[in-house]
């Protein structure tokens, strides 16, 4: 019973992250997201993160960070 219940929650998470990235390439792409230029993600307060795509098209992020500056 557990395990089919792990796998549904995981099947629902695959899901939802196909259906992100699908709406989230084109955008990288059109923005020219990029490991020099990437797109910034606002989080909450001065907490951000980076995501791009690489040389072959796949999304890339980075880990979170701290801006103090803003």
């Amino acid at each position: 019973m557990e395990i089919e219940s792990h796998e549904s929650e995981y099947n629902d998470i695959s899901n939802e992250l196909y259906e992100n990235t699908k709406d989230l390439s084109p955008l990288l792409a059109a923005l020219k997201a990029s490991r020099e230029n990437p797109l910034i993600v606002h989080v909450n307060g001065k907490t951000y993160f980076d995501v791009f795509l690489d040389e072959n098209g796949v999304i890339q992020s980075r880990d979170f960070y701290t801006d103090l500056s803003k």
